[in-house]
């Protein structure tokens, strides 16, 4: 499938709008996490990577809901797509 100019350059300012909403969302919550070190959002959630540390329960709440648009986009095995 080719793109037309005009659609390639709409995909890429999309993606440039993407990528600074996912890393202003992770100063937000580096600040979150030094600000609120006993917030229950960083609780153990009982879960580990695949290293064997833990995930909090904020990071599950992400990994349910990356989950849900991996797969509401026809793609299998989310955890091909984030880290684990």
């Amino acid at each position: 499938m080719e793109l037309r100019t005009s659609e390639a350059e709409d995909f890429r300012l999309k993606l440039i709008v993407k990528t600074a909403d996912a890393e202003g969302l992770d100063a937000q919550l580096t600040a979150h996490k030094r600000q609120h070190p006993t917030s229950p959002l960083l609780a153990d959630s009982g879960q580990h990577y695949q290293d064997g540390s833990i995930k909090t329960v904020g990071r599950t709440l992400y990994e349910d809901e990356f989950d849900k648009v991996i797969t509401r986009h026809k793609l299998e095995r989310p955890t091909d797509y984030r880290e684990d």
